[in-house]
């Protein structure tokens, strides 16, 4: 063991079955920013974020929405309850949450919105406030992490966010549970890693990007410096360790494009569909059951 001899963390990297060749993936280098995660305005800022989750995850199903927009905003808005003391914030009912609206500055997407069409013409829904995140969530500072509000987050998502990198994700997104997503790392060597041995930095973080419509599947792990184009889906389990082109489908450990969705001919069959949770609970059922 001693004497073998180690393949650099490059090599480590390159995989021998990289799947298809998808136009428009992008293999640029990752922009790492080193900070001193140690220092003592750091950890105020990680407790701050703990606290704050904290109290959002004590908040029951039925919460009222505004109780919902304050718990997310002091998450992410260290200055919130300072400027916001004296009003309380608009919420939008999330029974809208996967209607149209407007996008904002958030939105990962890189396609133009289509016009509107006299025919197509309907009065735009009601915009949400906040992303609907279910509880418990965990985020570690929650100064960069920017979610579009008609994003859909399930129970156990991890965020491990730094304050030198944004993670943004785009919007009408579904995030399985137990996803967790990564904007941090350190150095390999244990004596750069260690800043009170070395006195220098042991973190770096870089900026993780989700776009428009991706639906990442359960127990899916993102690492930094990841893009994941729109509308892509990520499949259960799977390790994003690169970035992912637009509308395709990508499983494994590390996450590989399997095939592109619009590649995909025939559309999704069903043997029945139902609208009722009466006829839900009927379906599948052989006579006499």
């Amino acid at each position: 063991m001693d004497n073998q001899k180690l393949t650099p963390n490059s090599d480590l990297s390159k995989d021998s079955n990289p799947g298809p060749r998808i136009p428009g993936a992008k293999n640029t280098p990752v922009k790492r920013i080193a900070f001193m995660g140690g220092n003592d305005d750091f950890r105020a800022a990680r407790m701050r974020c703990a606290l704050a989750c904290e109290e959002y995850n004590k908040l029951g199903e039925d919460a009222p929405i505004e109780d919902r927009v304050r718990g997310w905003l002091k998450i992410t808005d260290p200055n919130y309850e300072t400027n916001n003391s004296d009003k309380s914030p608009s919420p939008v009912d999330f029974s809208n949450l996967y209607k149209g609206g407007p996008k904002n500055y958030d939105s990962a997407a890189d396609v133009d919105t289509p016009p509107v069409t006299p025919t197509a013409f309907r009065a735009p829904a009601p915009r949400p406030t906040i992303p609907y995140i279910k509880t418990p969530i965990h985020i570690d500072y929650g100064l960069r992490v920017h979610i579009a509000p008609t994003t859909f987050i399930n129970r156990n998502c991890a965020i491990l966010d730094t304050p030198v990198a944004d993670i943004v994700i785009g919007e009408r997104c579904s995030i399985g549970p137990g996803v967790t997503i990564i904007s941090v790392g350190h150095p390999v060597r244990f004596e750069e890693r260690c800043e009170f041995e070395s006195g220098r930095a042991g973190s770096w973080g870089a900026k993780v990007v989700i776009g428009d419509g991706v639906w990442v599947g359960a127990g899916v792990t993102i690492l930094p410096g990841v893009t994941i184009g729109p509308y892509s889906t990520i499949g259960a389990g799977s390790v994003v360790a690169k970035d992912i082109p637009p509308r395709c489908v990508a499983t494994g450990n590390p996450a590989t494009v399997r095939y592109i969705v619009d590649d995909v001919k025939v559309a999704a069959t069903f043997t029945e569909t139902v609208t009722t949770l009466e006829d839900a609970l009927k379906a599948g059922r052989e006579e006499g059951d």
